[in-house]
């Protein structure tokens, strides 16, 4: 029986099991985004595979769970299972990306055996600001912090596949605002040491730093 474990970063290379909603069954391909730009990052993997006979007959839904942290300073996660973005196919990974060129970024299901499944974003009220950075060895896992002056939001432009065999990475980094209408400030740390500090960004817009 295979266990889905959530493992909390505390530090000093210490890692605590965390959330007390975690399921059984099989999963891969994991992946975190924030289809509800409301600056928590949520975590989808698929569950059905090829090799078990019972997902052939009893396929399951997909794992969507919906983060309700809020970025609070605490030791709690409080990830709940939600089934909006099923999929009851042979899932091989879940992606996150703006398949109708609208800034915000979709749900697509990669299958091993049928089509995709696609979920496209609805109408979301909640505000966001997209950071595309240019794709050049100076931005490689670049750190961005984005200050709002009532909470810090973190990303980290990953390079290199996510999920079981996929890459979403276009450059462009999501950040949900929630209700927020306002950013204090964006900063971007480079590997290289230089930082790069954005004032006063325009919210539900494409940010485009460079290096000057």
């Amino acid at each position: 029986m295979f266990k889905h474990i959530l493992l909390r970063n505390d530090g000093d290379f210490k890692f605590v099991e965390s959330n007390d909603k975690a399921t059984n069954g099989f999963g891969w391909g994991a992946i975190m985004a924030d289809p509800d730009l409301d600056g928590d990052l949520d975590l989808f993997f698929a569950e059905n595979t090829l090799l078990f006979p019972k997902h052939y007959v009893a396929p399951n839904p997909g794992s969507f769970y919906e983060n309700n942290t809020n970025n609070e300073l605490s030791n709690d996660i409080k990830l709940e299972r939600k089934f909006k973005y099923r999929n009851h196919r042979f899932g091989q990974t879940p992606m996150s990306i703006d398949v109708n060129d609208d800034n915000i970024k979709d749900i697509i299901w990669i299958n091993m055996e049928g089509p995709v499944s696609a979920y496209i974003s609805d109408k979301i009220s909640n505000n966001y600001i997209v950071i595309e950075l240019p794709k050049t060895t100076e931005f490689v896992n670049a750190k961005v912090v984005v200050d709002t002056g009532s909470k810090k939001i973190y990303r980290e432009n990953i390079i290199g596949g996510t999920g079981f065999g996929g890459d979403t990475n276009d450059g462009r980094i999501m950040v949900g605002l929630g209700e927020i209408d306002k950013i204090d400030n964006v900063s971007i740390h480079l590997l290289n040491g230089k930082n790069i500090k954005i004032k006063n960004p325009k919210i539900n817009s494409i940010l485009k730093p460079k290096i000057l």
